[in-house]
């Protein structure tokens, strides 16, 4: 039939490519026909395998630090060493592929030793979980130790990390045990008064996640490290979760900042979806953010797909925004064959080695604009610094003798644009310009090694990805990227919107509809030079995690301090992830759902004359009614901050807006969220805004000029400072 022929025409069509790495993980608990499954990768185009040798507390090879699976105590032959033997045999690329940290198949004597030891990971209740601690020195330590012989025990051609992070089931609240306290305070110095309330609730767990995403990052440098002492050309990669921006916060896996420091040689974002809508935003935005740095191969869930056709447009579509390469999951899918007969018609038949097997090639851009998981930016015609280094020692098992390369400026389909020069063991270096073009546009540098055994290597390494873009766009885009202008000549109050923020344009274009006495701006950067001409500040919630440093939590705090004023919407009030940056003021405790709106209900550490001083809330019958949102929304109702009683009661006399003095400033916290139709169809949510920014502006302390003079004095002596350090002779040391 007609679907059926449009069905195979695609999956004909799909083009060939050098340089991809094709793998699967595999993972089993018996004895295998490894000739069976080699063949299998072999006849369908695949190059390389990552086999499931342990988890956190079993292996399935003999260990001298962690204890076998039973089936493997019963068998006489080496599983894991049969499997590396017979992968060479056939042209494999072999990765052990280890789980760290999780104690799920862990044998019970073994977890009851881990608990008696204290080296479990606790929640904040302080119960123990099934997960090794990643803050306890020994826990990783036991790791470097299960990697290192590994690598010293078989002839591995990579090492593959997963689970390389916090635990993210029954929650993300770990580890809160009094070890990791002691840890934390002896490392940073601060003292948590009150644990774990102090590292869950207020801004200093912006600092304590950060101390434990750098023992997690610790871990993989010491890992990469002993690898490259062992086997310098045995290569280390990881399995990572999809969001950088958000899991950074969430399970402490900050794998960008691997990737940027070379501490991984390719890395692998587990991107499963069944949508290719989905898999095409997160492929997109994780390879900009990578830049290049490192070879970056997608992970693809075969298991969620119906059709065959699915995977060949997923391989199409990661091929297209420029990966390195792909990984299966997994080899265990019941229709696998169907799936690679259907690669291997067309997008995999031609053979080909993996993209990570090559020199090291550093790409370094200068001149254009750097987004954040998108392109670098540059007007078109515009001439853009290019900088290329190659090193190809350890880059094979076998030394290099000499290498040769073109380093070439492709299109999205990887078509030539133009030739920029050439490199090679003579001249490994290059530097030079070119005129961007319209659309995106990457370098790549591609060439033969000569190896000391004789044999000829080809190699492929692509470079960050660049987007030509009309002046007109170039200049809205930069905008934000600069401190924000207002009209002097006005004394309107001057509001910036967080540009990072969720619907931050969709809640400028709202204000714009329903503008007030104001001034708005969409501010970058929570930094001195974004927001000292600002009166008032709106964060939404945070979209890239990244971006909010405890440094930049006690910037704010002393900002408003200082007679600013802020307001906080949805979940930024300090719900689920985000932290509470104003604890002092109040923090999300609950979410309460209806047809309109998503609601946070909000904890106040308000005592009794505060209470009934405050003037956003009401204090009847020893309760807290404040503010309480409705749907339908009643625009004026909110607008006038007169509670719903009925709605207050129903909800435990929790409030979702409230306001309080802090220093010289203000601060606001509105735990109601709106979806975008109501952003944008809807004059009630911004009514509401207006209302609480005027709230804002007239409770605080000192008012809006005498705080606008006193932080522009404040910010010019910081700017003084900063010169002054940079300009003295002991600057740098200071």
């Amino acid at each position: 039939n007609m679907e059926e022929c449009l069905t195979n025409a695609f999956i004909a069509s799909q083009r060939q490519r050098d340089g991809e790495l094709r793998g699967i993980w595999f993972f089993r608990s018996s004895p295998t026909d490894w000739d069976e499954v080699m063949r299998r990768l072999k006849a369908h185009g695949l190059n390389a395998i990552f086999v499931r040798v342990g988890r956190g507390g079993n292996v399935i090879y003999k260990s001298e630090y962690l204890p076998s699976d039973a089936w493997v105590r019963k068998l006489k032959h080496d599983e894991v060493q049969r499997a590396i033997e017979t992968a060479h045999r056939y042209g494999i690329q072999f990765h052990a592929w280890r789980v760290c940290f999780h104690m799920g198949s862990a044998p019970e004597w073994y977890r009851r030793r881990l608990r008696r030891q204290g080296r479990l990971v606790q929640g904040y209740n302080g119960r123990w979980g099934r997960w090794a601690n990643p803050n306890d020195p020994r826990n990783r330590e036991l790791e470097v130790n299960v990697i290192r012989e590994l690598v010293e025990k078989y002839d591995v051609d990579g090492v593959h990390l997963d689970y390389i992070r916090f635990p993210e089931v029954p929650h993300y609240h770990y580890d809160y045990s009094e070890r990791s306290r002691k840890w934390f305070e002896a490392a940073t110095g601060m003292h948590l008064m009150k644990f774990p309330d102090d590292a869950l609730w207020t801004f200093y767990r912006l600092a304590y996640d950060d101390w434990q995403r750098n023992n997690v990052t610790e871990l993989v440098r010491r890992i990469y490290k002993s690898v490259k002492e062992i086997k310098p050309w045995v290569k280390v990669s990881a399995a990572v979760w999809p969001n950088p921006r958000y899991h950074y916060a969430t399970i402490k896996q900050d794998w960008l900042r691997w990737a940027r420091e070379g501490i991984l040689d390719f890395v692998v974002p587990m991107n499963y979806t069944a949508s290719n809508e989905r898999l095409m935003r997160y492929t997109a935005e994780q390879i900009c953010a990578v830049g290049g740095s490192i070879p970056i191969a997608i992970g693809l869930g075969v298991w969620l797909l119906d059709k065959p056709k699915q995977l060949v447009q997923q391989v199409a579509t990661v091929r297209e925004l420029g990966a390195d390469g792909f990984v299966l999951f997994s080899y265990n899918v019941a229709t696998l064959e169907e799936f690679l007969s259907a690669l291997s018609r067309s997008a995999t038949a031609k053979a080909t080695y993996p993209g990570y097997e090559s020199p090291n090639v550093k790409f370094a851009v200068r001149d254009a604009v750097a987004r954040r998981d998108a392109p670098y930016a540059a007007v078109v015609g515009q001439r853009v610094v290019l900088n290329v280094t190659v090193n190809a020692q350890h880059a094979y098992r076998v030394p290099v003798v000499q290498w040769q390369a073109a380093l070439q400026l492709v299109d999205k389909n990887e078509t030539l644009i133009t030739q920029l020069g050439t490199l090679s063991h003579a001249q490994p270096q290059w530097h030079g310009t070119f005129a961007v073009r319209n659309g995106w546009q990457r370098p790549v540098v591609q060439g033969t090694c000569k190896l000391a055994d004789g044999n000829i290597r080809s190699f492929v390494r692509r470079g960050p990805w660049i987007e030509g873009m009309r002046e007109e766009a170039f200049n809205e885009m930069i905008a934000t990227q600069r401190p924000p202008v207002f009209d002097a000549t006005h004394s309107l109050t001057r509001v910036g919107i967080y540009a990072d923020g969720a619907m931050a344009h969709c809640i400028m274009e709202a204000l714009k509809r329903n503008a007030g006495n104001i001034q708005m701006a969409l501010v970058g950067r929570i930094e001195p030079s974004f927001l000292h001409t600002i009166d008032c500040l709106i964060i939404p919630p945070f979209k890239d995690m990244t971006a909010l440093t405890f440094e930049h939590a006690s910037f704010l705090r002393h900002w408003v301090k200082r007679g600013k004023r802020v307001i906080l919407l949805g979940h930024a009030v300090g719900y689920g992830i985000y932290p509470a940056l104003f604890p002092e003021v109040g923090r999300g405790i609950k979410r309460v759902n209806n047809a309109a709106l998503r609601t946070s209900l909000l904890y106040l550490p308000f005592d009794e004359q505060m209470l009934s001083e405050h003037p956003l809330l009401e204090h009847k019958r020893g309760k807290v009614s404040g503010i309480i949102i409705r749907a339908p929304i009643d625009a004026h109702i909110l607008a006038r901050f007169v509670p719903d009683e009925s709605h207050a009661k129903r909800q435990g006399g929790q409030p979702a807006i409230v306001g309080k003095a802090f220093g010289k400033g203000y601060v606001v916290l509105c735990g109601v969220t709106y979806d975008i139709n109501a952003w944008q169809d809807s004059d009630a949510p911004a009514k509401l805004l207006n209302a609480l920014i005027q709230h804002a502006i007239d409770e605080a302390p000192v008012k809006r000029d005498s705080a606008r003079r006193e932080l522009t004095l404040w910010h010019i002596t910081c700017a003084f400072l900063q010169w002054l350090q940079r300009a003295l002779p002991f600057g740098k040391n200071a």
